[in-house]
């Protein structure tokens, strides 16, 4: 519990001290199980921020994706080596539209999994704003698939990001 406040601490105090951010930034990743996803992240200042993707699993287009967490920021914006810390939903699945789309009885359960966790990206930001990462990290997995809950699980997290922030 220590280490959490410590390190909530350390994310919280360019924010509180003021630190000037460009808001809004374009966010799109593709993770380790080919979900293609969009969004956005409000920066708060230029060392916090929130973001929120949704998407689709290419392998699996009924398959919804989606993650929502803070972004801790290490470098500034205009620094062309970027080193972030995420913390939140790091992946979340959900499928509510087999029933309506599969006709075979085994493919027509729904089903949801979220996985809380913390992961780090490492990129290169241009000075046009544009942004490449790699991210990786993992987290607790907690699922509802076929009629019952799953055991908690350790779950991978690593995907390719890319966004736009303007300067």
């Amino acid at each position: 519990m220590r280490k959490l406040i410590v390190i909530a601490a350390l994310l919280l105090a360019p924010a509180l001290a003021g630190a000037q951010a460009a808001s809004w930034s374009f966010q799109s990743e593709l993770d380790l199980f080919l979900g293609l996803k969009a969004g956005a992240e409000y920066d708060f200042s230029d060392f916090l921020g929130l973001r929120a993707t949704a998407g689709v699993c290419l392998i699996s287009p009924t398959q919804v994706t989606w993650t929502l967490v803070g972004v801790g920021h290490f470098m500034p914006p205009t620094s062309g080596f970027q080193l972030d810390a995420e913390l939140g939903v790091i992946q979340s699945i959900f499928d509510v539209l087999a029933p309506y789309v599969y006709t075979q009885a085994s493919m027509q359960d729904t089903y949801v999994y979220v996985s809380t966790g913390a992961c780090v990206s490492i990129g290169y930001r241009w000075p046009s704003g544009h942004q490449i990462a790699l991210r990786g990290g993992g987290g607790l997995l907690l699922g509802w698939d076929l009629g019952s809950w799953s055991r908690p699980s350790f779950h991978p997290n690593l995907a390719i990001e890319y966004s736009w922030r303007p300067l």
